[in-house]
C-alpha cells in the first residue's frame, strides 16, 4: 500500500498540471494510494502513523530534498519503504539515488529497486547526505588516531555527498557501514596525519569521530545549521529502505 506526502509548495497552481500527470501515471502503473497534503508546521509523522496502522508499506515524498528528508525520517521510524517524486528545487538527493524529476519518477517507483541505506548521526541528530564545517581549525579524533590542524581549512563528512557533485569521485557508498571525512586546506602545510604533513585533500573512512574546536563552530548537516565546540559523529548502518533508480550514483 502506497501513501503520498505532498509538500505545501507543490499544491499551488505552478505544479497543478504536473501533479495531474503524475497522478495519472501512478494510476496507470497501479500505484495509486492515499494522498496527504502537508501544511505549514504540520508534522508528517502524525499523518503517516495512522496510515501505517492501516497497512501502509511505502511512503513517497512529493516535493524537494527538504520534503524528502522530513518524510524519510518518518519512514525510518515506522520501518516502511521510502520513495521520492522530486518537484521544485533543490533535488540533489534525487540525482544521487537515481530518481528523475516529475512524472518520470513514477517509473522508478514501479521498478522498486530497494536499497538499505546507512545514516549518519551528529550530536544525536541523524543526517542522510552529509555535513560540512566551512571553516574549521581544531582537532579531529577518529576511531584510532587524531588529526590536528596546522591551519584553518574545511571539513566535510559524506554518507552520500556534500556540496558540488561532478562525478562518482564526489559520492560515497551509503551501504558500506562507513562515513568519509574529507579534509581540505588552502595552505600547502595544513593537516598533520600520523606526524606527516599532507596537502590538498585527504579522505578518511571512519565509523566514529569527535570534532573539537576551541571556539563555537558552525556545522551544516543536510542543510540545517548547528553550532557547538564539539561534534560527535557516528554511523548507523542500514537504517532506511529507499527506492532507487538504475542511474543512482553509488
Amino acid at each position: 500500500m502506497y501513501g503520498y506526502i505532498y509538500d505545501e509548495f507543490v499544491q499551488g497552481p505552478k505544479f497543478a498540471n504536473e501533479l495531474a500527470n503524475i497522478e495519472s501515471r501512478l494510476t496507470d502503473l497501479g500505484l495509486s494510494g492515499k494522498v496527504v497534503r502537508l501544511a505549514l508546521f504540520r508534522d508528517p509523522s502524525e499523518m503517516i502513523e495512522g496510515e501505517v496502522a492501516r497497512g501502509l508499506t511505502t511512503v513517497v515524498a512529493v516535493g524537494n530534498d527538504e520534503t524528502a528528508r522530513r518524510v524519510l525520517d518518518v519512514a525510518r521510524k515506522h520501518d516502511v519503504v521510502f520513495g521520492y517524486i522530486p518537484l521544485g528545487s533543490p533535488t540533489l538527493l534525487a540525482r544521487l539515488i537515481g530518481v528523475p524529476e516529475g512524472v518520470a519518477a513514477c517509473d522508478v517507483l514501479s521498478g522498486r529497486i530497494i536499497e538499505q541505506i546507512d545514516m549518519g548521526v551528529v550530536n544525536g541528530k541523524r543526517f542522510l547526505s552529509g555535513l560540512s564545517l566551512p571553516k574549521f581549525d581544531g582537532e579531529i579524533v577518529f576511531d584510532r588516531f587524531r588529526v590536528q590542524t596546522k591551519a584553518a581549512g574545511s571539513l566535510m563528512v559524506r554518507n552520500l555527498a556534500v556540496g558540488d557533485v561532478e562525478g562518482p569521485e564526489d559520492v560515497s557508498d551509503p551501504r558500506d557501514g562507513l562515513l568519509e571525512a574529507v579534509l581540505e586546506v588552502a595552505e600547502p602545510k595544513g593537516w598533520n596525519l600520523f606526524k606527516r604533513t599532507r596537502t590538498g585533500r585527504t579522505v578518511i573512512p571512519f565509523t566514529s569521530m569527535s570534532i573539537q574546536s576551541g571556539t563555537e563552530t558552525l556545522l551544516i548537516a543536510d542543510g540545517e545549521e548547528m553550532r557547538a565546540t564539539q561534534f560527535d559523529v557516528s554511523i548507523e548502518p542500514a537504517m532506511c529502505k529507499v527506492i532507487t533508480g538504475r542511474s543512482r550514483m553509488f
